[in-house]
């Protein structure tokens, strides 16, 4: 399970413009889940990342970022709004946070990202596993832990460490961050 710890040291080399791109990565790796469960308003949620991948490629100053989020925040449902929702409400909160990391890039920004995102994928592996009937249905705190470990060898959350792991490597090699959203995305 990934924490602030693990996080630690492997993106303090990182400058700014790529903990943007980090957290925009992470984003879009995610936005699949969002855009299943809400239609509506994905092709926007999509135009929003596209604008801020812009920003940053460019590097434009982080004023041209702003309301960003704030829009994005308005797009995405909470769970008070669709409990049924799933793994789309973390999806459409790891797409929030990512654009407030391009407002205001920080390696904590970035963290909290990568662990929405974690928290996204792991959750859809729980609800792909297990189903939203047993989340409603009181689990104890050993069944949930037991269940927890369990997803560890889900093929979901082993394609996020490869994927984490990927970027990293990329990111160190000082590549452009143009070309490596485009090789994982082909991905």
């Amino acid at each position: 399970m990934l924490s602030h710890q693990s996080l630690n040291g492997q993106f303090s080399a990182l400058d700014s413009w790529s903990q943007m791109g980090l957290s925009l990565l992470w984003a879009e790796r995610v936005l699949p889940l969002f855009s299943q469960r809400f239609t509506d308003v994905a092709a926007e949620m999509t135009a929003l990342l596209d604008k801020a991948w812009e920003n940053v490629i460019l590097k434009k100053d982080s004023s041209h970022s702003e309301g960003l989020s704030d829009s994005a925040q308005t797009l995405a449902p909470t769970s008070n709004d669709d409990p049924s929702a799933g793994a789309a409400i973390p999806a459409g909160e790891t797409v929030v946070l990512a654009l407030e990391c391009v407002k205001r890039p920080s390696l904590e920004a970035v963290k909290e990202v990568i662990l929405m995102a974690y928290t996204t994928v792991e959750m859809h592996a729980y609800l792909r596993k297990f189903g939203l009937g047993d989340i409603r249905n009181v689990v104890s705190g050993a069944e949930l832990r037991q269940r927890k470990r369990s997803l560890e060898t889900e093929p979901e959350l082993q394609d996020f460490d490869a994927f984490l792991i990927d970027v990293i490597e990329q990111l160190h090699s000082k590549r452009d961050l143009l070309s490596i959203r485009e090789s994982l995305r082909s991905t």
